[in-house]
């Protein structure tokens, strides 16, 4: 079920990469291809945790278009289905294995699309939110994800982004491991960088929250809006980094 107009061709090029090379996202397509059948069997209390956690800061409204991107095995969007029934839901991955369970989760009403963060299917200013859970970590050329996250969202709308965070030692350490032993993962973020990159991707009212879902593992979310156009340049850099929870 197609809910908003498909983008066919973007009418500019990304955000300082010309382009996504075809083979970017190779090694994690393989990855989860593999995985995708135990994902979520594999990975329950860290999916349930995640999508927990960014739905009670995302404030969805009735009839709220809403995109999650790197939607994975769909559990965000349908956790958001149920709280929010007359939310309009799309989700795009770079997973078909992923998005065949995903779909399957939806019963036609969710509009899914295979592709990437960094060339979104989507016009201008269709969405009220973006989200995006336990993805952000994976994207090649996150500014370029940004500025589409930016570019589908209407004035006004909110990106609700949820990570790990490696202000916490043990997410910094796998971080560090990852990149080294795991060709599909790219790289996590602090919450300074994270809120750098937000803003110059011109996102304002840039709110950061740090929290552990377990004794061990630390996550982030932030949520900021997209201003009207004469304004952005003229919003400070400022976010509220809150505590974190035990």
């Amino acid at each position: 079920m197609v809910i908003w107009k498909r983008k066919e061709a973007l009418d500019r090029p990304l955000k300082q990469e010309a382009v996504v090379p075809a083979d970017d996202y190779g090694s994690l397509r393989r990855e989860y291809a593999a995985l995708a059948p135990r994902y979520n069997i594999r990975w329950q209390s860290y999916i349930a945790a995640s999508v927990r956690e960014t739905l009670k800061r995302a404030h969805i409204r009735s009839h709220d278009r809403v995109l999650d991107v790197g939607c994975g095995t769909g559990e965000l969007l349908k956790a958001i289905s149920f709280a929010v029934p007359e939310a309009r839901l799309a989700g795009i991955d770079v997973s078909l294995e992923m998005l065949k369970i995903a779909r399957s989760k939806s019963s036609g009403s969710v509009d899914m699309r295979e592709g990437c963060a960094e060339a979104l299917p989507f016009e201008d200013g269709v969405c009220d939110v973006v989200v995006s859970s336990s993805a952000f970590h994976f994207f090649r050329y996150p500014a370029a994800a940004l500025t589409e996250m930016h570019r589908v969202l209407r004035v006004g709308g909110r990106i609700v982004l949820t990570d790990w965070c490696s202000d916490y030692p043990a997410c910094r350490l796998y971080d560090l491991i990852l990149r080294l032993f795991s060709p599909g993962h790219f790289r996590a973020y602090n919450s300074k960088k994270i809120s750098q990159l937000i803003y110059s991707e011109g996102f304002s009212e840039i709110n950061i929250e740090r929290y552990k879902i377990s004794w061990l593992w630390g996550m982030m979310t932030v949520t900021a809006k997209k201003a009207p156009a004469a304004t952005t340049a003229q919003i400070p850099p400022r976010y509220h980094l809150g505590k974190q929870k035990p």
